[in-house]
């Protein structure tokens, strides 16, 4: 227990930091949304890549309709 709220607080921190530093001028932030743009650009990039990976584990099955 005391293991998670620890990992948490160090990730609660981190990103406390971040936006702080964001909003101090450390960090690009090019349409001013407080988050980095390296940082939108790494989830975008993350992202694209999840989708084409669940998009070659599922695939259409022979005789199935897809439901509306």
């Amino acid at each position: 227990m005391q293991t998670i709220v620890i990992i948490l607080s160090i990730l609660l921190f981190t990103a406390v930091g971040i936006i702080v530093a964001t909003y101090l001028g450390k960090f690009k932030d090019s349409d001013a949304d407080g988050i980095p743009d390296e940082i939108e650009e790494f989830v975008d990039e993350k992202t694209g890549e999840v989708k084409e990976i669940v998009k070659k584990f599922t695939r259409n099955k022979p005789g199935r309709k897809k439901k509306k």
